[in-house]
């Protein structure tokens, strides 16, 4: 039986498809990769080549979209578990990866071994790379890390993104059925704002479909407000301050995870548990640690 599994849908994000191809290809092996397109894209058909891909049908705005994306990748993790004994699931702007300081161990040996502790899922504690206006424009040929050092804590994006049975994701993936099962050691990047040209154009691409779902009226039509957001204002609110961040990675991580852990609590809305929002003198840029640099 294959080990891990990874799988992500996906509408266009060419950029983020590779990346996320080229990593999870290199630690899984692409004959263990899954992803769902939302639409048939010769592109994406050439970027997944060796990886199992899926085309969906894809006709215009659709209603509840979010309700329907995560019952669809619910069915997926299922049928996945039938032959994986853990599946990463995703969005195609979030990479995985292990603390290099805790161990050394492939991201699969890290997970696998995880896998014995009976837990439904894990938590991975989730940092969000953010510009500064420092930042020169993005060079294809570097790692990411290297040119987007710095970033922020976002419990938001402390999704149960590695499963080791079925379980049921909520809209929006960022919760599910599963106990909260929060680890520092395994760690979610989201890599939204990374190259803000690719962001620049995946937000009109939003901006398109937002005005489109207005015509859909009641709960059905509703999707999360960064959809109809300038993109130009939107870089600019993420934006942090070089001068401001903190380099004291370990510490904060340790702060925040303490906080995390005591306040997680049971959304009533949402009807799933939740972490909650940090306070100031958590809720600080961080510049990470050298020792990431190289990991993608």
């Amino acid at each position: 039986m294959a080990k891990v599994a990874a799988l992500t849908m996906v509408y266009k994000d060419h950029w983020f498809l590779r990346k996320w191809m080229d990593y999870y290809g290199a630690h899984l092996g692409r004959e263990n990769l899954f992803i769902l397109s939302h639409g048939r894209d010769p592109e994406i058909e050439e970027i997944t080549r060796g990886a199992n891909l899926s085309v969906l049908p894809r006709s215009g705005p659709i209603p509840a979209f979010d309700r329907k994306k995560a019952d669809l990748l619910n069915a997926f993790i299922e049928v996945l578990h039938d032959c994986y004994q853990a599946v990463i699931a995703g969005d195609v702007d979030e990479l995985i990866a292990v603390d290099p300081a805790v161990t050394a161990a492939p991201l699969k040996a890290v997970i696998m071994a995880r896998s014995r502790h009976r837990a439904a899922a894990i938590n991975c504690f989730a940092w969000e790379l953010r510009p500064t206006a420092r930042d020169a424009p993005f060079d294809p040929t570097r790692g990411i890390l290297q040119q987007r050092p710095h970033a922020m804590c976002m419990p938001l994006y402390c999704k149960p993104a590695i499963s080791f049975q079925p379980i049921r994701l909520t809209p929006g993936q960022h919760g599910s059925d599963a106990d909260p099962n929060l680890t520092p050691d395994l760690l979610l990047f989201h890599l939204r704002y990374a190259n803000e040209a690719v962001f620049r154009v995946n937000q009109t691409e939003r901006n398109t479909a937002a005005a489109a779902m207005q015509g859909i009226k009641g709960p059905e039509g509703q999707i999360g407000a960064q959809w109809s957001v300038d993109s130009d204002e939107r870089v600019r609110q993420v934006m942090v301050d070089a001068d401001a961040v903190s380099t004291d990675y370990d510490r904060l991580l340790r702060k925040s995870f303490r906080f995390m852990k005591a306040h997680v609590y049971w959304d009533t809305r949402r009807n799933h548990l939740r972490f909650p929002f940090l306070y100031s003198r958590i809720k600080q840029p961080v510049r990470l640690p050298e020792r990431f640099m190289h990991l993608f």
